[in-house]
């Protein structure tokens, strides 16, 4: 699931890439092309969907990469059974067509951008939710805590969410909880595991209200499509993340939340984002940096991709060749002329210009050593995404900071999930619960902070 995975870390750029609008004319003629792309692909026909491609997508997805990402995919979230629903939104001169594709283990969304010309300009595929039976473990008890739908975000922007809150009439403490990179839902869903569900259970269990919420890239694509020339760092993680802090204060005296008391954890992407959360708002008890990174993003990648082509101990030319197009890519990225107005499909993962600009001016260990308030870093070792030497960057610059903690977990992934060996990308769409000792420590430092 080399490529397949590449594509669900990073598929938010490829997004924003693919402009969308639609005449309702059409309808039925494109619920019938979409149908018909995935099951070409499906009945190993993958070439008649290639020929589909606009160009630039052929730029950015080679045809042998192409050929062998549905028989990867399908190896982890199981047989193709079914379509679901289908809806078709209109923006400028495309078409965006969103198809729920079933499949045995999982249910993934089709994201299929469709131009007036009938070429596929925007291709690639999302978390859904997973088929599997929802697994409670030993430190979740469903019993001592209540869950409520809660709407949070801008006017423009409303977002689903959550907040699991204890059965005490006691004020609590409250975690936010915030995405990495990836159209991600209020679960942070991966394959059949829900890291952000896990967390709010295990959290609530224990005494402290947690918040959780579908990211704005997850809940509205079609308006994000109008976007590609100001969508950033802000638009994406750190305004909703804010907005969540908001509404736990607004609602405070309804859930029991004690204001002096709100903490706000970022994964991934979100982790990187915290310091940054926390100069905009310094009236936080304290912020969760899990699996942050430090290092450049452009090394980030490489990295990701290298690890995962060597996976099988065949570096072939053709993954070689892969990573040299992204080493291009990156030299875009990192060009002196790069401005909002860059075509996306020369940088890499097809970001917009305006994001690529914010992400590289962007230092998160420079800006956290600004941070006045307690920081928690907690660590995978076994995470290739994010990896040890990111947990020591933040050490090194936090070294001499007494209100700084860090937490080094040698059996931990990303997901910050049980394993042993070489973290592997099937691990995250088997499905597991996050891990004991991790949630006991997190609850540990909410409650001593």
């Amino acid at each position: 699931m080399k490529n397949a995975l590449l594509t669900t870390l990073f598929g938010i750029f490829m997004l924003l890439n693919s402009v969308a609008n639609a005449d309702t004319s059409r309808d039925e003629f494109l619920r019938n092309y979409a149908k018909e792309f995935y099951l070409n692909l499906q009945n190993n026909k993958p070439q008649d969907s290639y020929k589909l491609l606009a160009d630039t997508m052929k730029t950015l997805v080679k045809k042998e990469q192409f050929d062998s990402f549905w028989g990867q995919m399908t190896s982890s979230v199981g047989k193709f059974e079914s379509f679901g629903e289908i809806k078709i939104t209109l923006v400028e001169k495309n078409h965006l067509i969103l198809i729920n594709l079933i499949f045995e283990k999982y249910e993934l969304i089709g994201r299929l951008t469709v131009s007036p010309t009938n070429k596929v300009v925007g291709f690639f595929i999302t978390p859904g939710k997973s088929r599997a039976e929802f697994k409670t473990t030993d430190y979740m008890d469903i019993s001592k805590f209540t869950e409520e739908n809660i709407t949070v975000g801008t006017e423009e922007y409303p977002l689903d969410g959550k907040i699991t809150f204890p059965k005490t009439d006691k004020p609590t403490p409250a975690l936010i909880l915030v995405h990495g990179s990836g159209p991600n839902d209020m679960d942070e869903t991966i394959g059949g595991s829900k890291p952000f569900r896990d967390i709010a259970f295990g959290l609530s269990t224990a005494g402290i209200a947690v918040i959780r919420y579908n990211k704005r890239t997850n809940q509205h694509p079609d308006k994000l499509a109008k976007e590609t020339k100001t969508f950033d760092l802000d638009t994406e993680v750190i305004d909703d993340a804010l907005e969540a802090v908001k509404f736990a204060r607004l609602n405070a005296k309804r859930y029991n939340i004690d204001t002096n008391k709100i903490f706000i954890l970022g994964h991934s992407l979100g982790a990187a984002m915290m310091p940054r959360v926390a100069l905009r708002d310094n009236r936080l008890a304290g912020i969760v940096i899990m699996a942050g990174f430090t290092r450049k993003f452009e090394d980030i990648l490489v990295d990701q991709y290298e690890y995962i082509f060597k996976l099988d101990d065949d570096f072939s030319v053709e993954e070689q060749a892969e990573v040299n197009k992204l080493k291009a890519q990156i030299n875009n990225y990192l060009s002196a002329e790069l401005d909002a107005d860059t075509d996306p499909s020369t940088l890499p993962m097809g970001m917009n210009g305006a994001y690529a600009l914010d992400l590289r001016s962007y230092n998160p260990s420079e800006t956290v050593k600004s941070v006045k308030m307690p920081i928690f870093v907690i660590q995978g070792e076994r995470d290739y995404q994010v990896t040890v030497e990111d947990f020591n960057g933040w050490k090194s610059v936090l070294k001499d900071n007494p209100k700084a903690s860090f937490k080094l977990y040698p059996k931990l992934n990303h997901l910050f999930m049980y394993g042993e060996g070489k973290s592997i990308p099937s691990e995250y769409v088997d499905g597991n619960n996050i891990n004991k000792e991790f949630v006991a420590d997190l609850i540990e430092w909410i409650k001593k902070n």
